[in-house]
């Protein structure tokens, strides 16, 4: 019985080190984003849907979306995990009808 907890216990202590192995890269991924000059403000909204906030400058920015995919693998998500960039303009952030300026799925 006691072989049989301990065992549970070590596989519970290896998948919760998994998860947060899992949540690094999304904490890492924030702090570049908010690194770089155009971005205002950034925010996973879910697990699979990174916001960012930029100025519009009247362009669509779903080319920049793209960039941030390339920027989300290079702090870590997985090969094959899905997530949706969207770009909105932080000014209508706040407003009840906030605008959309570009999109990415990242594949």
């Amino acid at each position: 019985m006691i072989r049989k907890t301990l065992a549970a216990t070590a596989i519970l202590a290896s998948c919760s080190n998994t998860v947060f192995a899992d949540e690094s890269w999304r904490e890492t991924a924030l702090t570049l984003a908010n690194e770089e000059a155009k971005v205002r403000d950034a925010l996973w909204s879910q697990d699979i849907s990174f916001w960012i906030a930029v100025d519009d400058d009247g362009t669509d920015r779903s080319g920049y979306a793209q960039y941030i995919c390339l920027l989300l693998s290079q702090a870590g998500r997985p090969q094959g995990e899905f997530v949706s960039v969207t770009v909105w303009d932080y000014a209508s952030m706040a407003t009840q009808s906030p605008k959309r300026l570009g999109r990415a799925n990242c594949p």
